[in-house]
């Protein structure tokens, strides 16, 4: 619809203070301006001029019957492109047949905020385009930053200038490590009117070189010689240095065991240094990005505990020399480690007449009949060490 301005009556009271904003909802470009004057007004007419065009045409956008304190308007532009515009906003009263005219406005377009985080780097920087059609001019310009994320954290202002000061501005995203999902915005106050423009919402996230698509643990289990044994799956197509393994005892803070280095898909890891029988030990793995900057975590993988075996002891307490059955004097022990194994055999005079660390190897008594003292030490596979002390007695 074209509106030629001299088919309309000549009583104005011209529609004053205009900005160009943007929707913080819908993120399209917005009208904003004072009422008319005039009393009796019920609502507005707009409608847009081409600024390469004759003043004299108006192409209709919208009526609005409303008489608030400023209208907003919704037009259908990306805001991230440099758009200009000239706005008719005019009054009308109830006959309708009257209008009351503003003029065109100057030719404005929104703010155009651009953020970036470079690839390795840990500042955002960020730059916007000047707003040239604010009543009186622009008095400064704010940058604010919210966190999408949580919505009860309450915007901050990161920056501020005068409106002849920089449009660009560069920070360190560590000092807001609270914000999850950050976003930014500019905001414009004018001189006069202290009307305020708002530019597009930018959000911000670093890029790194490269990320790790998987690393997993596929596979955490004990061994009989109280060792963990975890197997691990990489991304073999991320070129990582190294990668570290984290451990942790039970319920407490993780810390770093080893650091590991291979190319290969799957790899294996044995843990010597841990007491399966006694606590339950957690790991994952980590590598870093491309960049250096985040560490990327793997799956949690725990070793069971395995169930303590059940210990028997058999220590004889008579030997008969020469007896093909009780001839020989050897302890029985289930559940053995191996690794700790002493008998000690003394005489009634306290001398010592035997000894042996093989659990295998038992006495065979070349002695005098009567009784002798033992003193067996022994570690089961639960990692408990035990003495047992006694005497046997050696007939012929």
């Amino acid at each position: 619809m074209l509106l030629s301005f001299a088919s309309f009556g000549q009583d104005v009271a011209p529609v004053t203070h205009y900005v160009a904003t943007v929707d913080s909802m819908t993120q399209c470009i917005v009208l904003r301006w004072d009422t008319s004057a005039t009393t009796g007004v019920i609502g507005y007419h707009i409608c847009s001029g081409n600024p390469d065009d004759s003043d004299s045409i108006c192409y209709t956008y919208d009526t609005i019957f409303a008489q608030d304190s400023t209208i907003l308007y919704c037009i259908d532009h990306s805001v991230f492109e440099r758009h200009f515009y000239r706005i008719n906003a005019f009054a009308f009263d109830s006959t309708i047949n009257r209008p009351i005219f503003s003029a065109l406005t100057e030719k404005f377009s929104p703010m155009v905020l651009h953020a970036e985080f470079p690839e390795c780097e840990s500042a955002v920087h960020v730059e916007w385009t000047p707003y040239t059609g604010m009543p009186g001019g622009v008095w400064h310009y704010s940058l604010y930053m919210s966190d999408s994320c949580n919505v009860e954290v309450e915007p901050v202002m990161i920056y501020t200038t005068v409106a002849s000061g920089s449009r660009e501005f560069s920070f360190e995203m560590a000092d807001y490590a609270d914000f999850d999902c950050p976003r930014l915005w500019v905001e414009a106050v004018g001189v006069d009117s202290k009307l305020k423009s708002r530019s597009n919402i930018a959000g911000i996230r670093r890029r790194t070189a490269d990320t790790a698509a998987f690393i997993t643990i596929d596979s955490a289990f004990y061994y009989t010689d109280n060792s963990a044994n975890l197997v691990f799956h990489l991304d073999t197509a991320f070129p990582a240095d190294h990668y570290t393994l984290y451990r942790r005892c039970d319920d407490g803070p993780w810390q770093v065991l080893v650091t590991l280095h291979s190319g290969e898909a799957y790899f294996s890891y044995i843990d010597y240094s841990i007491s399966i029988y006694d606590s339950i030990y957690c790991y994952k793995l980590s590598v870093l990005d491309g960049c250096g900057i985040d560490e990327k975590f793997s799956n949690e993988a725990c070793v069971p505990m395995p169930a303590v075996p059940d210990i028997a002891v058999a220590i004889p307490n008579t030997i008969i020399v020469g007896d093909p059955d009780n001839g020989v004097f050897l302890p029985q022990f289930s559940g053995l480690k191996g690794d700790i194994y002493e008998m000690y055999i003394y005489n009634r005079e306290g001398f010592l007449v035997f000894h042996t660390t093989d659990s295998e190897q038992g006495w065979r008594p070349e002695v005098p009949q009567g009784a002798y003292v033992f003193f067996i030490r022994v570690r089961f596979v639960d990692n408990r060490i035990k003495t047992y002390t006694g005497t046997v007695t050696v007939i012929k």
